[in-house]
């Protein structure tokens, strides 16, 4: 079966690249029990940033060749919040500016992706209320408290697991689709 993105095959491989590029962010979490600014944590931080952003790029071709282009410039956008996020950590230390002004096209891609329609409401209005923690986060950092707080850590997890629950959803849409194409 062949779609917009692409062949069955390069279909599959592009959501292997989603799944395991929002899995390892996940995974690269674990950096929190490091030192802070240690190169272990940073390391891991900047790994899985980059992984994600990956993912962002994967799961955006994956819906634009489902036609929906909206939630594939959404996508591409929150790419570019992986983005910034990877190359605020240094490797000596975190800049906590850089870190926090990734909010300004979080909204933006949040906000858009509400037209992915091959994930539920819940979930996408889940995505939206995720700069909520975000923002406390940027709200601390402007007002000059720590950085190293719960909020970094509720944000960044629960962003993770959101990512890891729409490579589940994509999956599973490929898989309904390969199964329609093969029973049709």
């Amino acid at each position: 079966m062949r779609n917009r993105a692409g062949s069955t095959s390069e279909t599959h491989v592009l959501l292997i690249i989603v799944a395991v590029g929002f899995g390892f962010n996940l995974i690269s979490l674990i950096g929190a029990v490091f030192e802070a600014n240690s190169l272990p944590q940073l390391l891991l931080f900047r790994a899985g940033d980059t992984a994600a952003l990956m993912g962002c790029v994967a799961a955006g071709r994956y819906v634009g060749g489902k036609g929906l282009q909206v939630a594939a410039a959404a996508f591409s956008m929150l790419g570019i919040v992986h983005g910034i996020s990877a190359s605020a950590a240094g490797l000596s230390a975190i800049n906590v500016e850089s870190t926090a002004s990734m909010i300004v096209p979080m909204v933006p891609s949040f906000i858009l992706l509400m037209w992915c329609t091959l994930f539920p409401l819940w979930l996408r209005i889940a995505g939206v209320a995720l700069v909520i923690p975000f923002g406390a986060v940027f709200v601390r950092v402007v007002s000059g408290l720590a950085f190293d707080h719960w909020t970094v850590y509720v944000a960044y997890g629960s962003l993770a697991i959101l990512e890891l629950l729409w490579a589940a959803l994509l999956w599973r849409d490929y898989r309904r689709t390969a199964a329609g194409g093969a029973a049709g």
